[in-house]
């Protein structure tokens, strides 16, 4: 393993959103913040998105968040055929692997989101030459959804999505774990996005013994920048020396407001994979 791209993902694919916060855990949710710019930012000459239309609300410190809405796009709009298409000049795998598309990266797919949705995602994605990386904080149910796929479909779905789940603190992390294991004793390629990284946590030797079929990835609160919260470096040092000592993969995506990353941090490595024919 060695030190890669800055991102952990080639190209995002938002064809769903909506969202609704967790107290405390989403206070500064950079895609709330982020869609709350679209429509500060709207007027005469701009129109907003009507993907993210009415999903977020002002808070009266003057930040956004979720509401709860959902919308998806129409069946035929362009952007469901995206990843048919999509073909990455420099995957952050390495030439000749195919590209990571982060699914839903300003939203939640698994909040609320109709099955219908969730299948449409799922497929036009198995039928690409990419990998689609799954996030969610709704773990329970994207468990289950892809613990349960179709029999013809289930070796296809294992090589094209790798699971992964947030978590802030070890309280949020050791609920997670029983619902994301089951995932990876069926084959799945998980992950785990501490972020924002509120508190420092243990990695249990349940998940370290899974090696290069594991991935942590460690964050700081992105913005907006006079309400982040602070991280303590030894937390991340933590996680990387775990993960060094296990064969995890360890990505150090930022500090907090976006601070330098020491060089001893500076880890961005991703899981082995083995190439699939449709690559």
């Amino acid at each position: 393993m060695e030190t890669g791209p800055s991102c952990w993902w080639d190209e995002s694919l938002n064809v769903s959103s909506g969202c609704l916060p967790i107290p405390v855990i989403c206070d500064n949710c950079y895609a709330a913040q982020q869609i709350g710019g679209l429509h500060q930012a709207a007027g005469a000459n701009r129109e907003v998105r009507a993907l993210y239309k009415g999903i977020v609300e002002p808070t009266e410190d003057g930040r956004w968040r979720f509401n709860g809405e959902i919308r998806v796009l129409p069946p035929d709009h362009r952007t469901w055929i995206f990843p048919l298409m999509y073909q990455p000049e420099r995957p952050v795998l390495g030439p000749g692997m195919p590209g990571l598309l982060f699914v839903n990266d300003m939203s939640d797919l698994f909040y609320r989101q109709p099955l219908s949705v969730l299948h449409q995602t799922v497929d036009t994605i198995a039928a690409s030459r990419h990998i689609g990386l799954i996030l969610s904080r709704r773990v329970r149910r994207m468990s289950a959804y892809f613990c349960a796929p179709p029999s013809s479909a289930e070796q296809c779905w294992r090589e094209h999505f790798w699971i992964g789940t947030s978590c802030a603190h070890q309280a949020e992390f050791n609920d997670a774990l029983p619902h994301m294991l089951p995932l990876a004793e069926r084959g799945y390629i998980i992950f785990f996005s501490l972020a924002p990284l509120l508190g420092p946590i243990t990695l249990p030797p349940e998940l370290l013994k899974l090696g290069d079929r594991a991935w942590v990835i460690a964050s700081g609160e992105q913005g907006p920048h006079e309400f982040c919260r602070d991280a303590d470096l030894v937390w991340y040092r933590r996680l990387r020396d775990q993960c060094a000592e296990a064969g995890v993969a360890f990505f150090a995506k930022q500090l907090p407001r976006k601070a330098a990353i020491p060089l001893d941090l500076m880890r961005r490595d991703f899981p082995r994979v083995e190439r699939a024919p449709w690559w």
